[in-house]
């Protein structure tokens, strides 16, 4: 079930923004993940049909560890000073720090605000943050190299309904960085997973489709990015909804590549 009205928190019954993943006034995480199959649902835009229960193979719905954790990090953070509230919700990671601040201070406080950054995206100046490092990821593979000519015919080459939705999909994604700055690792692994896809599932991408991922992944890892380790947390903050099975399909690109290459 998906809508866009705030979400209401369970603990605090703070009113939320729509696509929060966690509660801006206690920190707790909005984002559930199945036991049984690892399907993420959220308390407002990706809401299960019955409460506490997977939509696909009725498994328990629970906080990850990890979100746990990220929770009382939130919690520690959230300061109340002066009659006015300081909400700061730091991510901790060797690849990755983040800062988000919505302040409600007295007049003349002093508020330090800090942007969606990664170590991968350093700031710039200001609220401007450089994120040149996708541009050489996507000079690392994110294309087709051979010559095509003049445009074909639309129905020369056939493609299967579900892969060109797919790829358009995948082909959604606008670099914008917020599934970085979502990542407590500082992956760009969402932005790479639909780079690939894109590519991957049609037909003109696949004379390069090895080499191809083996050199994005390459690129993605020496710009600093951290690893994945399926939070899930960059396809909930994604304004583009791209859908977090394209970091599987990054997997499996690469590790098909990287055991034909031996």
């Amino acid at each position: 079930m998906t809508t866009e009205g705030p979400t209401l928190c369970e603990h605090c019954r703070f009113s939320n923004a729509a696509r929060a993943t966690f509660c801006e006034q206690c920190g707790r995480s909005l984002v559930r993940t199945c036991r049984k199959c690892g399907a993420l649902f959220h308390r407002s835009f990706k809401k299960p049909q019955a409460p506490g229960r997977c939509d696909l193979c009725q498994g328990e719905l629970y906080q990850r560890e990890d979100d746990r954790e990220a929770d009382q990090a939130r919690a520690a953070a959230l300061a109340v000073t002066d009659g006015g509230t300081a909400n700061a919700v730091e991510r901790d990671g060797e690849n990755g720090a983040t800062w988000e601040v919505e302040v409600t201070k007295p007049d003349g406080d002093t508020v330090d605000v800090e942007p969606w950054r990664a170590r991968a995206l350093p700031v710039v100046k200001d609220l401007v943050v450089d994120r040149s490092a996708f541009d050489r990821i996507i000079a690392a593979g994110g294309y087709v190299s051979a010559p095509t000519g003049a445009a074909p015919e639309a129905h020369a080459t056939l493609v299967p309904k579900r892969n060109a939705d797919r790829a358009f999909t995948a082909a959604a994604c606008i670099g914008c960085g917020a599934c970085v700055a979502a990542c407590p690792n500082g992956s760009a692994s969402l932005f790479l997973g639909a780079k690939i896809t894109h590519l991957g599932e049609l037909p003109q991408g696949q004379p390069e489709r090895s080499d191809r991922v083996v050199r994005m992944v390459k690129t993605h890892d020496a710009e600093g990015f951290g690893g994945c380790t399926n939070t899930g947390e960059c396809a909930v903050a994604c304004p583009k909804e791209i859908p977090l099975d394209v970091i599987s399909q990054l997997n499996r690109d690469y590790l098909a590549a990287t055991t034909h290459r031996r």
